[in-house]
């Protein structure tokens, strides 16, 4: 039964769901600047955060942007290298920052507040190059995924059509063998 339960129904759901990251990724992965929101405002603070994954000591950092013209803020991953231009990025910068579409987030996996090219004081620092690279990797991994589970979900199925066949069918077989006829 647990079996049944993993072949049939969580390889099926893991091909799924691969395929909706792939098709987020490929989506992300040809992104241009004129498909995103633009926010503009001046930089009201920038804040480095340290989080924990779940149920793991391992560390992710990302930095906080908040605007004040904005109630939030935007993020940027640890992923991304942003120390190399943090120091570029003071109180008072005026900033461009784009961010996907509402229902991107969605296909895309991830949040709404997530940068894909920021612009201060008109230069640009951080480039959408960069956050195409990263759903082209995640879209390979996707890719290379679904085929696996599919092939995953087929032999235990098969093996479950196979055990099946050699099980009694009926309770009168059942009883046929438990009679010796």
């Amino acid at each position: 039964m647990v079996r049944e339960v993993v072949g049939k129904y969580l390889s099926y759901l893991a091909v799924l769901f691969f395929s909706w990251v792939l098709i987020g990724q490929l989506i992300q992965a040809n992104l241009v600047v004129d498909n995103l929101n633009k926010i503009s405002g001046t930089i009201d603070t920038t804040m480095e955060i340290t989080l924990f994954k779940s149920r793991s000591k391992e560390k992710y950092h990302e930095l906080r942007i908040f605007i004040n013209e904005k109630g939030d803020y935007f993020r940027l991953m640890d992923t991304y290298d942003y120390p190399r231009f943090l120091p570029n990025i003071k109180r008072g910068d005026s900033a461009e920052i784009y961010i996907r579409p509402k229902w991107l987030t969605v296909l895309g996996m991830g949040y709404g507040n997530d940068i894909f090219q920021m612009a201060i004081n008109g230069k640009v620092v951080f480039e959408i190059s960069e956050t195409r690279k990263t759903a082209k990797g995640i879209a390979v991994i996707a890719a290379v995924a679904i085929p696996v589970f599919a092939f995953l979900a087929a032999l235990i199925n098969r093996a479950l059509r196979k055990h099946r066949r050699l099980q009694p069918t009926s309770v009168l077989q059942k009883l046929g063998d438990k009679v010796g006829v």
